[in-house]
């Protein structure tokens, strides 16, 4: 990517505000920006902003109520392997438990989970989650690079389904993000590992 190169300060976190409407990233130089979704929206790069070449760029209005509801990471990014493989939590008042379909999955209340588990109806998925879990821990705990990580449960995802895994483009990956303490998301059912330290 142009204008970047070993000595860019890397993102170590990347967190979403809905009610302030704003993006908090952090990097390991330890600044941390709070930049809102007006202004991302606003300052974007795509065409409906800068057109499609010197002169036709349009100034944005009416974008204040802009939302963000989800960032997809590409390439090196600031996103723990265990987010690729964690289990939704459902809570005690969560719209998923008035779906019948989704209630047949569903096992009684854990007061220990801080919620319902509940499992797929192809018992081979909850397998592949497990197994891609305790893969993406090990890898943490031996700090595998984020990208050896990725590729490891690329490999394993694919050969789930006994199919031959693309080739990944590693031209892209840049350096190992640095590791954050605790890896712990708002609705993700905790991980075995998080509660035996409880």
């Amino acid at each position: 990517m142009a204008g970047l190169d070993e000595s860019t300060p890397v993102p170590t976190e990347i967190k979403l505000h809905q009610k302030s409407r704003v993006v908090e990233i952090t990097f390991a130089d330890g600044k941390r920006f709070e930049l809102p979704y007006e202004l991302l929206r606003v300052f974007s790069p795509s065409a409906e902003m800068a057109g499609h070449g010197p002169g036709q760029e349009v100034l944005q209005v009416g974008k204040k109520d802009i939302d963000i509801t989800q960032i997809d990471p590409v390439g090196s990014y600031a996103v723990p392997p265990i987010q690729l493989c964690i289990r939704l939590l459902v809570p005690a008042g969560s719209y998923l438990l008035q779906l019948p379909e989704f209630r047949r999955m569903l096992a009684p209340f854990d007061a220990n989970l801080l919620g319902y588990p509940w499992r797929h109806a192809d018992p081979r998925v909850d397998a592949l989650q497990q197994a891609l879990q305790a893969l993406a821990a090990q890898g943490e705990q031996e700090r595998w690079a984020r990208s050896e990580i990725f590729e490891r449960i690329w490999r394993s995802a694919h050969g789930a389904l006994d199919l031959p895994p693309p080739p990944l483009d590693r031209a892209d990956l840049g350096e190992p993000i640095a590791h954050l303490s605790e890896p712990w998301y708002c609705c993700a059912e905790p991980t075995d590992q998080q509660l035996q330290s409880f």
